[in-house]
């Protein structure tokens, strides 16, 4: 019996650890979507290289203290859609340059 239970423990192990090993990391997905503005999304202060930063969804998210953190972090939707109405913005603007 102990012998069955070890073989199939080494089984499972050489098979988890053989998974493990075949995913191969997409580059798209290991790289954030580049935070664009220069203000702080919670209190609309200016971000600095020193400021939290973290990545929620695939976004690069930059605040200007530990308290925005947490308020993104209350209700994170609210500030992906204010990014996302930046970026929208940006794009419109960018199609109106001469070309």
């Amino acid at each position: 019996m102990k012998s069955i239970l070890s073989a199939l423990l080494l089984a499972l192990v050489c098979t988890t650890s053989t998974l493990a090993a075949d995913k191969t990391p997409d580059p798209k997905a290991t790289k954030p979507k580049p935070y664009i503005l220069t203000l702080c999304l919670v209190s609309d202060e200016k971000v600095d290289k020193g400021d939290p930063t973290f990545i929620y969804k695939g976004r690069e998210i930059k605040v200007c203290c530990d308290g925005c953190v947490k308020d993104f972090q209350k209700d994170p939707e609210k500030y992906l859609k204010l990014i996302e109405a930046a970026e929208k913005k940006l794009a419109e603007d960018k199609a109106k340059l001469p070309k």
